[in-house]
Formats: structure tokens, C-alpha cells, sequence
């Protein structure tokens, strides 16, 4: 497989918005390594998260905005965080391998 690298603008509030869900997911990730205890790995994620999602919830009034002017590079700026978001829990854990 050929990897091409690309370029690309998009749009600021909702790709921090997206980015917010892409630290969750990895909090998620490496709070339940060792399985999920509700005690420990909640607060774990909420503090690992807590700083891209302070971000996103401060501009959420203006992504509505940003997806009407350009949908487009809104959905772009949502996407990519997503999707890596998405592989990372694809990834199997080393006792899966």
C-alpha cells in the first residue's frame, strides 16, 4: 500500500471538537488497559481529557456557523481527529496479537 500525504484546510471550532472526542477515546484507551473499573478510569479519562474539551466547549456556539459557510472543511476538521480516533481503538492490545 501507497501512502500520499495531503493538505488541507479546515475549520477551527469543529476540528477541536473533534479533537476533544479523539483524547476521550485515547483516555478510554489507556485508562481500561487493565479492564474498565468505573472508580478509577472515569475521573482518569475526564482529567486526561479535560483541557482539548474545555477548548471545544468554549467554540461549540460557533461550529454551527462554521459548517453552514463551509461544510466541507468543517466536516474535514471532524473527520480526521475521528478517524484516528476510531483506529486507535482498532488497535489490539498486545495480548490480542
Amino acid at each position: 500500500m501507497e501512502l500520499i500525504k495531503i493538505e488541507t484546510m479546515v475549520t477551527k471550532e469543529v476540528h477541536e471538537i473533534g479533537v476533544a472526542i479523539r483524547e476521550v477515546i485515547k483516555a478510554y484507551k489507556l485508562a481500561t488497559i487493565d479492564g474498565f473499573q468505573v472508580g478509577q478510569d472515569v475521573p482518569a479519562i475526564l482529567m486526561a481529557s479535560y483541557g482539548e474539551l474545555t477548548k471545544a466547549i468554549a467554540g461549540v456556539d460557533l461550529a454551527d456557523d462554521e459548517a453552514k459557510a463551509e461544510p466541507l472543511k468543517a466536516a474535514l476538521g471532524a473527520l480526521i481527529p475521528l478517524a484516528e480516533g476510531v483506529e486507535l481503538l482498532m488497535e489490539k492490545k498486545e495480548s490480542e496479537v
